[in-house]
């Protein structure tokens, strides 16, 4: 199991971390699709 890495750590992402936040409190959205380009940090904010 990795290590948590916090939330608020992250920098430069902010449409993706809106995404991620909004499907938090509303469910129904039904997910979110993160892409981008090798080394961004996607796995790491997801």
């Amino acid at each position: 199991m990795r290590p948590a890495f916090p939330f608020s750590a992250i920098v430069g992402h902010g449409e993706m971390k809106l995404a991620i936040l909004l499907v938090a409190i509303e469910p129904r959205l039904g997910g979110v699709l993160v892409f981008g380009d090798r080394g961004t940090g996607k796995s790491t904010g997801v």
